[in-house]
């Protein structure tokens, strides 16, 4: 019969994803999160497989309260909804208390430290943002509420700039209220 476990996996999953935003990818290993977690190799591997699964799972759960789910609200203008992503992202930003930036971010900074299969999956998170953006920007021409000239890739790729942007300043700047004078201006000069 085999032996239950002994932790909660939901709980071992947010301590993971918290060690890796806190140490970086890189500064995370199977040993330090078996000490961690209280719980041997055999649990880990058992449990997780791989430091890349748990990684993988570690980011769906960051991902499960990402601003740009703002975007698919449908029930108010394009604009409002892009601005309202950038609202809650700088919230988010300024109420860590660590002052981490992005998961996402800070781990394709490190660049090669990490194999390529997790360095693709980073990069298709970062994909899929790009188009969820791109699709709110066509969701706002639609609604004409900006021009319908404008390169709706090249919108979607300034906001994706401004976020990571935000991200990465955030470590060092910690007021909302700065964060979102950075995010209004520049949705403003956009047009948003």
């Amino acid at each position: 019969m085999a032996r239950p476990r002994q932790f909660d996996r939901e709980a071992a999953v947010m301590v993971a994803m918290n060690e890796f935003w806190q140490k970086g990818y890189s500064g995370v290993s199977v040993k330090s999160l078996c000490e961690r977690l209280s719980i041997t190799r055999s649990s880990f591997y058992n449990s997780f497989e791989s430091l890349d699964a748990l990684f993988e799972e570690s980011m769906n759960l960051y991902l499960s309260h990402n601003p740009m789910q703002q975007l698919q609200d449908e029930d108010i203008p394009a604009n409002e909804a892009i601005r309202n992503c950038f609202r809650v992202l700088c919230r988010l930003r300024a109420k860590d208390k660590l002052h981490r930036g992005c998961l996402i971010i800070n781990t394709l900074n490190e660049g090669s430290a990490m194999p390529k299969a997790t360095a693709q999956a980073l990069e298709s998170k970062i994909d899929n943002a790009i188009h969820a953006l791109e699709a709110a920007v066509e969701r706002a021409k639609k609604e004409k509420l900006i021009d319908r000239k404008q390169n709706s890739r090249a919108l979607a790729l300034c906001l994706q700039s401004l976020a990571t942007g935000i991200n990465t300043l955030s470590t060092q700047v910690h007021d909302e209220a700065e964060l979102w004078g950075i995010a209004d201006t520049t949705l403003s000069g956009l047009g948003f």
